[in-house]
């Protein structure tokens, strides 16, 4: 019983963690339109989600920094040309599903081989360049 309490309470604050920061920065980003509480109840139902449909119980679900910088220039994007963001927001989920579920059903995970670790590296060099010139970005308006 202490093995399956101390396990809940490591998912719970470290699934809890990511999905309050990187809420408060998309609130800060989206001007409001998606904070704290949608990450947490996004979070909480891809949780429970995965865990029944995808036999895993104890998977970390929780959202990543290309989550936010997808979010960000969605946002901006559908700022500049004056559209409605819910809308675009909740069709790129759904048509982004369809693909998920289509390559996943036509054994496209063969393909994973051709990723290396080099692959990996600068895919999170590109997100930590983002969010260092996002953060000189809020220095500079707060400073200067």
């Amino acid at each position: 019983k202490s093995q399956t309490f101390s396990s809940i309470l490591f998912l719970y604050f470290s699934c809890l963690a990511p999905a309050v920061s990187f809420g408060t920065i998309a609130s800060q980003i989206t001007n409001g339109s998606i904070g704290v509480v949608e990450f947490l109840l996004g979070s909480g139902c891809a949780g429970m989600a995965y865990s029944i449909l995808c036999g895993q119980p104890m998977a970390f679900i929780a959202p990543t920094g290309l989550t936010l910088a997808f979010i960000s220039g969605l946002f901006k994007y559908c700022t500049l040309k004056h559209i409605p963001f819910y809308p675009i927001y909740t069709w790129v989920g759904l048509w982004t599903s369809f693909f998920m579920i289509t390559l996943g059903t036509r054994g496209a995970s063969k393909f994973i081989k051709y990723c290396t670790r080099f692959t990996d590296e600068i895919f999170n060099a590109l997100l930590s360049v983002n969010f260092i010139y996002e953060a000189a970005k809020s220095l500079r308006r707060n400073f200067v």
